[in-house]
């Protein structure tokens, strides 16, 4: 009887109708309340403040994150349902430092990160988790008896949970194993980070700056969790929204990146090696998760369009609702910030630019995108934040003010993908029409447009070699491109594969000019 009421409780919270704010709200209250906590128990609680401020939160999401793909994956819950179970007892963050406060050690418990010494044998980690802490616990400094009691009641909460929904011994057992898992990794971040690292520079992989911290670890960490929970809850949205996402797009920004990155280092290849690769690889995760967010909030805003112009994306299809499109997108949004922000202020402020403009230009009430020519000079603009954005990451290692970007670079790119961004429109012109978006398609018809995009692209090949500073030669081989693009442009049903010759053009030019 007592076990039918449990599991009719479980179902209760199972069945909650807590949306994504409520949940995540309730989950960041019990986090920050944590924090607040540890002030009267961890002797680092004031020491760093920023710890807990920003570590703190990233690896608590990460780690919540992480465990309800446990229990989803392991006791075949639905995943919505295990992150209900999951934050509503979420309290039991709480424990630690109550439980450190009743014990009562004098001058307080500093909470640490286990087995950060890059000398210490692999056989000591193993050791600490065959003895779940136990030879860890050395007070006033390490893990105390307070994270000791909330693993074991994660372990047993856990296997209780799985048995009241049915799931098998053997599954709660096994849910259980994996969760203390996934928790001691995550305890161990600092230390596995270190082997990684001393590893990849033996093999002359890394930089001596490419070292990744904590928060920076879990922020990596946090992205893949949230892409397989969106994957596990909604399996064919997600799919259909890979199967319509515009490569092409991020593959520009990515270049226009490198591009930046490549100025900031003098036009000198061989410089970097001496770049932090584990922030630039922050900030290329960044860049994913802001064009993942405003491709997102396009496709809510052109559900219609896509509709008329026979594009099967996800809002067409119904795989996902326009409200699971936003929560995508804020998700997006927040993940490309936090990015910005773990890799340095400056980088922060890039990507505030970045989501306003990309947000502009698809959304009311500005929603740029449905006037000719202003609408690829947003995409220009664009352009020109991620190089800046390339470029001043670099100056942490080759300092230079930013007010140093070329001139000429920066009105070659306004110039070029204002002129030949109007690829982008190339059969679409049906239902940018319905929809009221005025386009140079639309607004000239098909062959004219396609006259006037494909002599803007060979434009552009010619006026881009001629600011890099090439060879005569390269002018030849750029009319080459020209032609060829100007003749698919005219051919084509739309003009993607265009962006693609351009790209391949962007890396020989760089490399070999």
């Amino acid at each position: 009887m007592c076990r039918a009421k449990l599991a009719r409780f479980l179902t209760a919270i199972e069945n909650a109708k807590s949306g994504f704010g409520e949940l995540t709200i309730t989950l960041l209250a019990v986090v920050f309340a944590r924090s607040l906590l540890e002030i009267f128990s961890n002797t680092q609680a004031i020491a760093h403040p920023s710890v807990f401020l920003l570590q703190f939160p990233i690896w608590y999401l990460a780690v919540f994150t992480g465990l309800s793909l446990v229990l989803s994956y392991t006791l075949k819950r639905e995943i919505g349902s295990a992150t209900k179970v999951l934050i509503t007892f979420s309290f039991i963050t709480l424990i630690p430092p109550i439980v450190d406060l009743v014990v009562g050690v004098k001058g307080g418990i500093n909470y640490i990160y286990t087995t950060r010494d890059i000398q210490t044998p692999i056989v000591e980690p193993l050791k600490v988790y065959l003895t779940f802490f136990f030879n860890l616990w050395r007070l006033p400094s390490g893990v105390s008896p307070g994270i000791m009691v909330e693993a074991y009641f994660i372990v047993v909460l856990t296997f209780l949970y799985g048995v009241l929904a049915n799931a098998g011994v053997i599954r709660s057992i096994a849910a259980s194993i994996l969760s203390y898992t996934l928790i001691y990794l995550f305890a161990i971040i600092p230390y596995l980070v270190v082997k990684l690292e001393f590893a990849l520079k033996g093999l002359k992989i890394l930089s001596p700056y490419s070292v990744l911290n904590i928060e920076q670890t879990c922020y990596i960490f946090l992205s893949l969790f949230i892409f397989l929970w969106a994957l596990k809850a909604r399996p064919q949205g997600i799919k259909d929204f890979l199967v319509s996402f515009r490569l092409n797009r991020l593959l520009h920004y990515f270049f226009m990146l490198v591009f930046g990155v490549f100025i900031g280092i003098g036009g000198v290849w061989a410089n970097f090696r001496s770049l932090n690769y584990s922030k630039f690889f922050l900030l290329v995760l960044g860049l994913l998760w802001a064009e993942i967010g405003a491709v997102a909030v396009n496709d809510m805003y052109d559900i219609e369009s896509d509709r008329i112009n026979g594009f099967l994306r996800p809002l067409v299809k119904k795989t996902l609702t326009p409200e699971e499109a936003r929560i995508i997108a804020v998700c997006s949004f927040f993940l490309a910030l936090l990015g910005g922000l773990l890799v340095s202020y400056p980088a922060l402020y890039f990507f505030f630019v970045i989501l306003g403009f990309s947000f502009v230009y698809s959304a009311p009430p500005l929603r740029l995108k449905r006037v000719a020519i202003l609408s690829t000079l947003v995409i220009a603009v664009l352009s020109l934040v991620v190089a800046l954005l390339g470029y001043e990451f670099t100056n942490e290692y080759f300092p230079h003010p930013i007010i140093n970007f070329p001139q000429k670079y920066i009105l070659g790119i306004l110039l070029i993908f204002t002129i030949a961004g109007n690829i982008k429109d190339i059969g679409e012109e049906a239902g940018d029409k319905a929809q009221g978006v005025f386009t140079l398609p639309v607004l000239l018809g098909n062959q004219r447009a396609r006259f006037l995009i494909g002599g803007f692209v060979a434009i552009s090949y010619i006026v881009a070699t001629i600011l890099l500073g090439a060879s005569q030669y390269w002018i030849l081989i750029a009319a080459l491109f020209a032609i060829v693009n100007f003749l698919l442009v005219l051919k084509l049903p739309h003009g993607n594969i265009t962006f693609y010759l351009y790209y391949i053009f962007f890396v020989l030019i760089l490399l070999f000019r």
